[in-house]
């Protein structure tokens, strides 16, 4: 068991930028503390890439400005993974596990993508303020889609296995 306490903020100024949280060993799975990202002025991109970890993670939850259920061991004290502002493309790349996440709402004007791995998925579609794109892996994955906002379009793309959408 992790006994780690703090933070981390991240803030990139005036520019276009692109922030990455995870590696192409263990994903997310060595950050144990919230992170918070400021994008600034510019055109900024959110990468959150799991896409290396084997193990599911069930309980993943994105709103307009925070994350939840990605980094090991944060949700355990009920606290947001990641809280980000400025953000205008926000791009999370699952683990291969089976996971389970929910889009309960998204930013208005932000680009959202969701990439699934090799599991069996679950993907739950809310509410969209923006743009928002899913691109199943090999699994066989379920979307269900409940909503989109005004102007907002959705887009979906099965890759091998049994995709649903509902």
């Amino acid at each position: 068991t992790q006994n780690v306490t703090g933070s981390v903020s991240i803030s990139t100024g005036g520019e276009n930028d692109i922030i990455k949280l995870g590696n192409d060993s263990k994903g997310l799975n060595r950050i144990f503390v919230p992170v918070t990202i400021d994008g600034g002025d510019g055109k900024d991109q959110l990468v959150i890439d799991d896409s290396t970890w084997s193990l599911a993670k069930t309980n993943g939850l994105l709103t307009a400005g925070t994350i939840f259920g990605l980094l090991n061991g944060v949700n355990a004290n009920l606290l947001s993974d990641i809280d980000y502002y400025n953000i205008e493309i926000l791009d999370i790349k699952l683990s291969r596990g089976d996971n389970g996440f929910e889009v309960e709402s998204t930013a208005q004007g932000m680009m959202t993508s969701i990439t699934a791995q090799d599991g069996n998925d679950q993907i739950y579609i809310q509410e969209t303020q923006g743009n928002i794109q899913v691109e199943a892996g090999s699994g066989d994955d379920t979307f269900y889609i409940y909503g989109l906002g005004n102007s907002a379009t959705a887009s979906f793309y099965g890759n091998e296995g049994h995709d649903t959408i509902w």
